[in-house]
């Protein structure tokens, strides 16, 4: 359920944008008819889903939108989704989730000036409100290993991290029997990382992501987290190069100042402080370029019609999801990368990241009008569409040296539309 879930609001992330303008010419009237074209003012919208780590959806958390010294509200339904409407004014909204039990969960989304309305979607998640416990490792001895693997890749076992957490069997305070620890993995984690109150971002691609549990476990000192290196090749020896662990607080990835190290197999391991989602992103950052593609759409033209036309809404058709422009297989193949577990693994984590497969398909989609369109006036619409390429550098150590590969995809974005209204000078009558 969690993926439909996610993958919902990945499929949604369209801005529906539009407005209308009159005609520079006076208003006019014809046989007693008025042609004034109309106007609607611009306004903005939210939408998103409220989930737990485990990408279930919470219901009924209260959702407070702020800028400046105004105020929006609302709840998210049975199936965590919210939609806040009627933001007049553009600016860096801040959007905090609230619910019994669970940590408050914070993000920013950045509305730009400008005279269409913005359609935007986010995604919070939130995690349980517990007080630390905390366990002095050197007060025992026997240790146990917990052992799992990432879901990335569940359908695919050459794309699958294998996790381990050595810890220490405790029995502490507010626990009545020994600690259960659970490890489980998280796919599709849209999450976003912050960096600052600008808005959310993906800094890079996401190579695995775990979460620990109970989460009010903390530790005295570190333990190792230890994951393995599933590219198999042997001769050179590849590894991804320069990781960083981010952890969940308040609904964001947060980035930790452990540093990830490789030991001599070749695994990855960090020192984690507390049990919590974590997750384990290559350090570069991907870069964005912005194109666009015009849509074609059909306007409403009653300029020679008899009666009024209500127009509740005008069809038109976009593009969405993702594609390949430089596929893992063939940018690891230029710095001679040949190994399956290395091509899938990228590939599962580029997926994660985007929260589908790659697939590009053809959606319709309906710009709302809700307007009765008077004799003598034509409406027309002009759309566009835009899309991200998007750069993912990875940095490998190929035989300790250091080899860069770019990954390219092509994401398709945002749509947005401006509805003119034009009447004409004189008027013949006719018929619709």
């Amino acid at each position: 359920m969690k993926r439909n879930i996610l993958k919902k609001i990945a499929e949604v992330s369209l801005f529906l944008v539009f407005s209308f303008y009159g005609c520079n010419s006076k208003d006019k009237t014809d046989n007693g008819i008025n042609v004034t074209p109309p106007t609607i003012e611009t306004q903005h919208s939210i939408n998103g889903i409220v989930t737990n780590v485990q990408g279930e959806p919470i219901a009924n958390a209260n959702i407070v939108c702020t800028l400046s010294d105004k105020t929006y509200s609302t709840n998210s339904q049975t199936d965590g989704t919210f939609s806040l409407s009627g933001l007049k004014d553009a600016g860096n909204y801040q959007l905090t989730a609230s619910a019994p039990g669970k940590t408050n969960a914070i993000a920013f989304v950045n509305i730009d000036q400008g005279k269409t309305s913005k359609h935007k979607n986010i995604s919070l998640m939130m995690t349980k409100a517990v007080e630390p416990v905390w366990v002095d490792p050197k007060s025992v001895t026997e240790k146990i290993s917990i052992n799992t693997t990432t879901e990335t890749g569940k359908n695919n076992n050459l794309a699958q991290i294998p996790v381990t957490l050595d810890i220490p069997v405790m029995t502490a305070k507010s626990f009545a029997q020994p600690v259960n620890i659970i490890a489980s993995p998280i796919a599709n984690i849209t999450a976003p990382i912050v960096t600052s109150k600008a808005e959310n971002s993906q800094q890079s691609i996401t190579l695995l992501t775990m979460n620990f549990e109970p989460s009010e476990l903390a530790f005295s000192q570190p333990m190792i987290l230890k994951v393995g290196n599933t590219i198999t090749q042997q001769s050179p020896r590849i590894s991804f190069k320069n990781l960083s662990l981010y952890s969940l607080k308040n609904g964001s990835w947060i980035k930790e100042n452990q540093t990830v190290t490789t030991d001599e197999n070749g695994d990855y391991q960090v020192p984690v402080y507390h049990f919590s989602a974590y997750k384990i992103v290559p350090n570069l950052s991907a870069s964005t370029q912005i194109s666009t593609n015009t849509l074609s759409i059909n306007g409403i033209d009653n300029q020679d019609g008899s009666a009024i036309i209500y127009v509740e809404s005008i069809p038109y058709t976009y593009e969405r999801g993702w594609e390949y422009s430089t596929a893992p297989d063939v940018a690891l193949a230029s710095i001679g990368i040949s190994d399956p577990t290395a091509i899938q693994t990228v590939d599962e984590a580029i997926a994660n990241t985007l929260s589908s497969r790659p697939g590009i398909t053809n959606a319709t989609g309906f710009l709302p009008v809700n307007k009765g369109i008077e004799v003598g006036i034509k409406l027309s619409v002009t759309g566009k569409q835009s899309f991200e390429t998007i750069t993912f550098p990875l940095e490998f150590l190929v035989d300790g040296a250091t080899q860069k590969a770019n990954i390219v995809v092509r994401k398709a974005g945002n749509c947005e539309f401006n509805i003119s209204a034009t009447n004409r000078e004189q008027h013949s009558g006719g018929q619709n």
